[in-house]
């Protein structure tokens, strides 16, 4: 937020991070109107910038329903990633949520969050729990 309201400048909140060879650019500061800023056309000129400049670019927003962000950001991505809380997020609520986001852009995908494995297995057995996908879990 402070770079997009010119309190600061990109240099001064990029955040490398050097044992994940990543970069960050951290929230900042809370506004009174963060639509106005996530749809301005310094946001716009900012992400142009940083897809220029990074391999990739993951922007980060609160969740779709409450609050317009997510939507407005969606509108900046080539594509989206969709996380879902397991057995928390009402499927209903996923489902309008995504048709919103959709319509801007095409969604890249669904994450499930917060899986509880054990409670999981009846819906994908061996094949999404089992051996061979152990590596992609840590107990």
């Amino acid at each position: 937020m402070d770079l997009l309201i010119g309190a600061t400048t990109l240099d001064k909140v990029l955040i490398f991070q050097n044992e994940l060879n990543l970069t960050v650019i951290p929230a900042g500061s809370k506004t009174l109107n963060p639509p106005d800023v996530l749809g301005s056309e310094r946001m716009k000129m900012l992400v142009s910038h940083l897809v220029e400049t990074f391999d990739y670019v993951v922007m980060d927003s609160p969740p779709v329903g409450p609050v317009i962000d997510p939507v407005l950001v969606a509108q900046l991505a080539d594509k989206t990633i969709f996380v879902v809380q397991w057995a928390s997020t009402p499927r209903e609520l996923v489902e309008a949520s995504l048709r919103q986001i959709s319509t801007h852009r095409r969604v890249a995908g669904v994450v499930l969050n917060s899986v509880i494995t054990d409670h999981a297995k009846k819906y994908g057995g061996e094949y999404y729990y089992g051996k061979s996908y152990e590596k992609y879990y840590s107990e």
